[in-house]
């Protein structure tokens, strides 16, 4: 019935083709939550390296897509192999596995990756400087559950405001949730 911090572009492709969804409010703004990275013993040090090579992106009309062109256009970088690559879970396992040069992923998958010194951060969504104020992720609604239980989905939202505001709010919850 709801979809929490859903891409923006995705979702308004799946509306456009007549999906029955509703977008309730904004979840997050700009494009710091994603990055590009390969295995540490690559020679691939940032995107400028990538002419030739392999880079991955969730799915054809996803916000990662854009980002990524975003990226290669801001930074005057072609003849990048741009690729498809599913989930940053089936990404992480072709990167690893020699099958793509560049995985994608949003934080915090594939962080511990980082931490554990597995793979190296080569770009940021960050860094595109065209979409730093623009909305990115969404909250969606079924247009049923919408219609039938306007008062749940009112709950529901409050409740997820409520979260948030505690998790950017209280020190305590970035403790629990490295925990």
């Amino acid at each position: 019935d709801i979809s929490v911090s859903t891409g923006f572009l995705a979702t308004l492709g799946a509306i456009a083709k007549g999906g029955p969804l509703e977008i309730v409010s904004s979840a997050f703004t700009g494009t710091s939550d994603v990055f590009w990275y390969v295995p540490t013993d690559s020679s691939i040090k940032s995107l400028a390296d990538t002419p030739g090579r392999s880079v991955a992106f969730t799915g054809y009309g996803s916000s990662s897509q854009l980002i990524l062109l975003s990226l290669l256009e801001q930074n005057k970088i072609a003849n990048v192999k741009t690729v498809a690559g599913g989930n940053p879970a089936a990404i992480q396992t072709a990167v690893m596995s020699g099958q793509i040069d560049v995985g994608f992923s949003l934080a915090p998958m594939n962080l511990r990756a980082v931490d554990e010194g597995k793979v190296r951060i080569v770009a940021r969504g960050g860094e595109v400087l065209a979409m730093k104020d623009q909305t990115t992720r969404i909250n969606v609604v079924s247009t049923r559950a919408l219609t039938e239980k306007p008062e749940t989905i009112r709950r529901f939202m409050r409740g997820l405001n409520k979260s948030m505001d505690f998790m950017y709010g209280d020190e305590r919850a970035l403790q629990w949730f490295g925990e």
